[in-house]
């Protein structure tokens, strides 16, 4: 008898199997891409389990151990493309150059020289999985664009050792900063939307060789990486503080692969245009992809739509629902999400979060847009190790893999490991639809 129900189970199995490989035959994989955010490392403030910290990650503000193994595990998962959600740098200074040039000490300490060199080990860091045949396509976050105001003199942090510049984001006028007082000191500024480009920019796209590390089959179309700025800012409803922004070009853009519509977009503009995206541009971006028969749409930025709530977070909104006016614009951005059934990937908040934030609209027969959260890539977790009621995977560095379809269905697996550096295990996994 035993035997028999051992034949019985073996043969299901197979016979599983089997309708798994001509399901695949069916409908191939044809792209897969990897997505995560939030690689910088902290030397004032980091996690209390990962002390003490190396001597490289205070010097260079990369988790490295975190995000190599992130780096690894991508490569050998075979993605063709890693969209980095944003915070790849500690950043969040002026990236002007400093007047202040007296000596060899203050150019080294200067904002703009810590952008370039935080900038470069990162890029160091990615240009391995670049060269084992992952695109890597980078999203700007806020410690990125913004700006955030620290009108204290300079000073050592007698923890860690940590150099704490005085910052100016605006003009110093009577002593006050005269971008202190807006969006809480944390503005997006020029400058700094300008370091991005500068270290980024050839990423943003270099068209022939992201073709030639693409799979066969599928095409490089339609890049858009124009400025799109007008159609939006200065976004006004509800905040008077805001201006025009500076040319948007390479911080917001868009792409096809085969039938796969990708879109990045910047959630801090300057001009006081934070917490925001780009609806407008999207709108219409959109609009012209599915014309051109895109059966599967993406959407990368920095910050969620919808804070996710973890254990000790009480409430605190850190997306695009930060503010009223922020609020507006983030219903109209998951309007535009919704209407192609579009899948929203984002970091910001160092924790893993997937979840459909909104029931379609009544009448609707496509299924709710889904939004994940990435941003456990090395930054210091959300989640406090002592914060009660948290998830199993609160405290887990995380990246997900997604694998799209001949027909543009999409499978999301979310992959994750402990603080502790435990093994890698699958935390996460949805089914995307096409567009119909």
């Amino acid at each position: 008898m035993q035997k028999k129900t051992l034949a019985i189970a073996a043969a299901a199995a197979l016979l599983m199997a089997a309708g798994a490989a001509r399901a695949q035959t069916a409908d191939p994989v044809v792209l897969s891409f990897a997505t995560v955010g939030d690689s910088r490392q902290d030397n004032v403030a980091p996690d209390a389990t990962q002390l003490p910290l190396s001597g490289q990650d205070q010097m260079w503000m990369t988790n490295t151990k975190a995000f190599s193994r992130i780096l690894r595990e991508i490569a050998a998962k075979k993605a063709n493309l890693l969209f980095f959600n944003g915070d790849m740098v500690l950043g969040y200074g002026n990236a002007n150059p400093s007047t202040n040039v007296s000596d060899v000490n203050s150019v080294i300490n200067s904002d703009l020289v810590r952008f370039y060199t935080e900038y470069a080990y990162w890029r160091g860091m990615a240009s391995t999985l670049m060269e084992q045949g992952t695109y890597i396509v980078p999203v700007p976050g806020n410690h990125e664009t913004q700006c955030r105001t620290a009108l204290a003199a300079p000073s050592i942090n007698a923890a860690t050792g940590a150099y704490v510049p005085q910052v100016i984001c605006g003009a110093l006028v009577a002593g006050q900063d005269t971008l202190g007082s807006v969006n809480g000191g944390k503005n997006a500024i020029p400058q700094n939307e300008e370091a991005f480009r500068a270290n980024m920019g050839d990423l943003i796209l270099d068209q022939a060789r992201l073709t030639s590390m693409l799979p066969n089959g599928q095409a490089l179309a339609n890049v858009d990486l124009g400025d799109h700025a007008a159609l939006d800012y200065p976004f006004v409803t509800g905040n008077t503080k805001v201006t025009t922004a500076a040319p948007q070009n390479q911080l917001s853009f868009s792409f096809d692969v085969g039938s796969s519509h990708f879109a990045v977009i910047n959630n801090d503009v300057s001009g006081g245009n934070d917490n925001t995206a780009p609806v407008n541009w999207l709108s219409q971006d959109f609009a012209a992809a599915k014309t051109r028969g895109a059966k599967s749409f993406f959407v990368f930025g920095h910050k969620p739509a919808y804070t996710y709530n973890f254990a000790g977070n009480g409430g605190k909104a850190a997306g695009l629902d930060a503010n009223a006016y922020s609020t507006a614009n983030r219903d109209a951005f998951w309007n535009v999400v919704q209407a192609y059934a579009a899948t929203y990937f984002s970091g910001h908040q160092h924790v893993y979060n997937m979840s459909q934030p909104k029931a379609q609209p009544a009448g609707s027969v496509l299924p709710p847009s889904w939004q994940v959260i990435v941003g456990a890539g090395g930054s210091p977790f959300d989640v406090k190790p002592t914060a009660s009621g948290q998830s199993p995977t609160d405290r887990s560095y995380v990246y997900a893999i997604v694998n799209i379809h001949q027909s543009g269905k999409a499978d999301i697996n979310v992959y994750g490991f402990t603080a502790a550096y435990g093994p890698s295990k699958l935390i996460g996994a949805q089914t995307v639809p096409a567009l119909q």
